[in-house]
């Protein structure tokens, strides 16, 4: 007969797991009780197992072994299945994470935490949309740029303002970044000998290009801290203890030897 989740002291199993010698050992042993333990009891065991032994759940391969094993245990069945899914996405999410750190050479953004992280770039957002007059939305302003460009008597004063804005933009993404998206990088003085239309057409070019990586780097972080979350609420089960006076039987105790 399997226990009853109501008669399993949670916060003691936490305590014996947090202090396991030989993580897959007890994996094993917890394999051999399966017949003594419900589906939920099993999944809560596993996800603080997951808490305390997630190296050995990282360099070990064990996803196979608890398909098998668990495989008519839905609740169970679900818990690994979500937590290898997360840990999928979370490396591929720091694997493109590293290529950003090596581009992006600022360490005051790297020091900060994930929401911190998540703030600065939306702020950097609504700056670089600033500088192109759109971040309460609208349109950039190169798009109705053509016509001054063409009067001479506006020209010098328009251009001074573009190049002032093109350097703020420098500084928000440093010079690599425009290689890395294919933007060129010119000489003021070149810029001023371009024609208008290219003028218009390079600037559409930077704000283009520059809007993406925006979106989808803030969308990365965004990406990164709800599957750390999510990792994080699956590693750390609700646990409440229930007093011994509600547990049924000495056999209940006896079955849960292991754990307790």
């Amino acid at each position: 007969m399997k226990n009853d989740k109501n008669n399993i002291d949670f916060i003691k199993i936490n305590k014996n797991i947090q202090d396991i010698k030989f993580p897959i050992v007890f994996i094993c042993k917890l394999i051999s009780y399966k017949d003594l333990l419900d589906d939920y009891t099993t999944s809560i065991i596993l996800r603080i197992f997951f808490k305390y032994h997630f190296t050995t759940v990282l360099e070990t391969n064990l996803l196979l072994l608890f398909m098998n094993e668990y495989n008519n245990y839905e609740i169970t069945t679900q818990t690994i299945i979500k937590l290898y899914s997360l840990i999928k996405q979370k490396k591929q999410t720091i694997n493109t994470l590293e290529k950003w750190y090596n581009e992006y050479n600022n360490p005051e953004f790297w020091v900060l935490d994930i929401n911190n992280q998540i703030e600065y770039l939306v702020n950097k957002r609504t700056y670089f949309k600033a500088i192109f007059e759109c971040s309460n939305g609208g349109f950039p302003f190169y798009l109705k740029l053509l016509p001054i460009l063409e009067n001479k008597l506006y020209k010098e004063e328009i251009m001074t303002e573009i190049v002032k804005r093109l350097l703020l933009i420098i500084n928000i993404f440093s010079e690599n970044i425009f290689t890395i998206v294919n933007i060129p990088l010119i000489k003021v003085s070149e810029f001023y000998e371009m024609s208008n239309i290219r003028i218009v057409n390079y600037l559409a070019l930077i704000f283009n290009k520059l809007s993406i990586v925006l979106n989808r780097t803030l969308e990365l972080f965004i990406k990164f801290k709800i599957i750390s979350e999510q990792l994080n609420e699956l590693l750390n089960p609700f646990l409440y203890n229930i007093e011994e006076k509600e547990i049924q039987s000495d056999t209940d105790l006896d079955d849960l030897e292991l754990f307790c």
